[in-house]
């Protein structure tokens, strides 16, 4: 079962708010009437302020009655604000701003990429979007990411962990480094482990340091934990000694860390140009279809076939069933009928070849 298997690591950008708006949407204590000067006063009405927002919005548009919920800066749906000053956020804010904040600008412009889906998924599972960062630290959004413990994908699964979860893994096809299935796979894994531990960032200790070893942890620390929130009960047990491993303990800070600058990075001084969103159409290939046979197919380049398709690892889809493969958006219109005009030879997965006396590897 997953309990058993656990993934740790082992290791669009956000609009500039507009000017606020003009004092005319916040103060509801002074009337039309009241900002006459008294030589101008008439028998006058004063005008609610909800008629007043009404009649500014008709005028300016939806951007200023928006303006003060924009101008207030930032919001996360996990809980930034209560740790932000914690000593360890507060080093990995220096951290990801300062000695690596180019390598930080380098993963945030990826997030471009692949922010939009996990939040969309995320949205979807009913769970907290900002949980997208937990694949900001664990890979800096890179699918192509492994680890020297054999973790791999954004979201750093381990094959046994990644099984559990319903993804394939195997000589061909590995879709730990599919960035739409193993999120799919690292929501699912997420979700039991909050419904374990009743907090996401237990939830994410658990997903760096092992279930059983969080499990053991809060009831060796149960004297510490006791009466904290789920949340602040992680930075209780982590403070109560050296059980966690120091990346486990650091690992939710990190998250904490990388949410606050990430949704502010100009704040911070850090400079993103963000990459397109990962997008796509698909189509449907019989057994051990070369790629670039569908890039052929596909009028695409071999280079933009295998960036969709990063799971297919042999440069060939499987030979024992038919496979969805990825093509740019708009590729996939009369894909069917180009790759029925190939040559066969270019369809082809393999060409045998009788060796004869004196031919070599490299010959051949």
């Amino acid at each position: 079962m997953l309990a058993l298997a656990i993934a740790a690591c082992h290791s669009k950008p956000p609009r500039e708010a507009p000017a606020p708006a003009a004092d005319l949407a916040h103060d509801t204590s002074t009337s039309v009437a009241n900002t006459l000067p008294d030589s101008a006063r008439t028998d006058s009405v004063a005008v609610a302020q909800p008629d007043v927002t009404h009649e500014a919005v008709n005028i300016f548009g939806d951007s200023l009655a928006k303006a003060p919920e924009i101008a207030a800066g930032p919001t996360w749906d996990i809980d930034v604000r209560s740790f932000e000053t914690h000593d360890r956020v507060v080093y990995f804010v220096g951290r990801f701003t300062g000695p690596s904040s180019d390598r930080f600008e380098e993963e945030l412009a990826r997030g471009g990429r692949y922010e939009p889906l996990i939040r969309r998924k995320l949205h979807a599972a009913g769970m907290p979007e900002d949980m997208t960062y937990l694949a900001l630290i664990e890979s800096g959004y890179n699918p192509h990411a492994y680890s020297s413990a054999a973790a791999v994908g954004l979201w750093q699964f381990m094959a046994s962990t990644a099984r559990g979860t319903g993804l394939r893994v195997d000589w061909w096809i590995d879709e730990r480094r599919d960035p739409v299935r193993s999120t799919d796979g690292a929501i699912k894994f997420l979700g039991w482990l909050k419904d374990q531990f009743g907090s996401y960032y237990l939830a994410a200790a658990a997903y760096n340091g092992g279930l059983g070893r969080v499990s053991r942890g809060l009831k060796r620390y149960a004297d510490e934990v006791e009466g904290e929130s789920g949340d602040s009960a992680f930075f209780s047990m982590a403070a109560a000694g050296n059980y966690l491993r120091a990346e486990t303990r650091d690992y939710v800070p990190k998250l904490i860390a990388a949410a606050l600058v990430a949704k502010e990075p100009g704040k911070y001084g850090l400079k993103v140009n963000y990459l397109p969103e990962f997008s796509y159409d698909t189509v449907q290939v019989g057994p051990a279809t070369p790629l670039a046979a569908v890039a052929k197919a596909a009028n695409a380049s071999l280079a933009d076939i295998q960036d969709l398709n990063p799971e297919v690892l042999r440069g060939i889809t499987p030979p024992d069933q038919r496979f969805e493969i990825r093509v740019p958006k708009g590729h996939a219109d009369g894909f069917d009928s180009a790759y029925a005009q190939l040559a066969s030879s270019d369809r082809s997965a393999f060409t045998r070849s009788s060796v004869k006396k004196g031919e070599t590897m490299s010959s051949l």
